[in-house]
């Protein structure tokens, strides 16, 4: 590439370089436009770089987005390296952090960590796992989702494929696949498939399990046992007291995978509270960490025809 050499059209190019990248560049980049290292310190001198990392810089005003210390935080370890973990999380809106902290998986056996950027060294990761959001190189959702696997509590990784799935970010049932069939590895990814196979009602060994899990809350804590996988008012409905008009439906990460399906809901709860019954709706989590409150609920007084 020509070296570019008028002050004016230099600061040009890294100004459109910057935008692209949240205002932040890198020197190698820098390098690459045929500027000269002596130009970079320069601009640090009198303050129209202002340096984040080791060969990394803020174009114009130190202060950043949350997605240009992301972006400074990849730049900072290469070409190859890529946003992963809780950053990749909060990035894809799956998981919120409060971290400060960017998490960057790497390549480079000698890389090390520095001040607030915390590097990961999978062995697994391949082009396939690798995209970009916002301009940002990440993991994709499938593979955030297995880095996360080795950090979250149970309920916190529930809580992140819940909205990955709800975002359409993924799909329970391929994502059981890949992780079966070893397509999707690392060290999350049997944490993460077990998860799965737990709460999605889309696989029949769990839909077993998550009807046991409501019949045994039900005679735990003194409920009629209900009908279960009834036809009412032309629509099968997971459990139902005909005496009391009362229908409960159970939800789970599959709910929230398609926009259609989850107006139909809708509208089928509408057509049944319309007929004279009482619709209620739990989750899978609310059926096994609060039985209490789920008993109590169904205890109440409902809708009468």
């Amino acid at each position: 590439m020509a070296r570019t050499t008028r002050p004016d059209a230099a600061e040009r190019a890294v100004r459109h370089l910057a935008a692209r990248q949240h205002e932040v560049v890198a020197r190698r980049q820098l390098l690459e436009l045929g500027l000269t290292r002596a130009w970079v310190a320069h601009r640090l001198r009198t303050e129209w770089l202002f340096e984040l990392h080791r060969g990394v810089y803020a174009v114009g005003r130190p202060q950043l987005t949350r997605e240009g210390r992301w972006m400074a935080g990849v730049l900072a370890y290469g070409p190859r390296a890529v946003l992963s973990h809780r950053s990749a999380g909060a990035l894809w809106e799956i998981r919120s952090t409060a971290s400060s902290i960017v998490d960057v998986a790497v390549g480079d056996r000698s890389a090390r960590n520095r001040p607030g950027l915390l590097i990961h060294r999978p062995s697994t990761l391949t082009p396939a796992d690798v995209t970009t959001r916002n301009g940002i190189p990440v993991t994709t959702p499938a593979r955030t989702l297995v880095d996360l696997g080795t950090l979250l509590t149970a309920r916190g990784l529930e809580d992140a494929v819940g909205e990955a799935v709800a975002r359409h970010l993924v799909d329970p049932q391929q994502l059981h696949a890949d992780l079966t069939a070893a397509v999707l590895r690392g060290r999350g990814a049997a944490r993460l498939n077990a998860t799965i196979e737990r709460h999605d009602p889309g696989n029949a060994r769990t839909r077993s399990k998550l009807e046991r899990a409501f019949l045994r809350l039900c005679e735990e804590h003194n409920v009629d046992r209900p009908r279960v996988n009834a036809e009412i008012e032309g629509s099968e409905v997971d459990f139902s007291w005909p005496v009391r008009r009362l229908i409960v439906e159970t939800d789970g990460w599959e709910f929230h995978r398609s926009a259609t399906s989850f107006e139909a809901d809708r509208r089928r709860d509408l057509r049944l509270r319309a007929a004279g019954w009482d619709v209620r709706r739990f989750s899978y989590r609310q059926i096994r960490d609060e039985p209490g409150r789920v008993a109590a609920d169904l205890s109440r007084p409902g809708l009468r025809a």
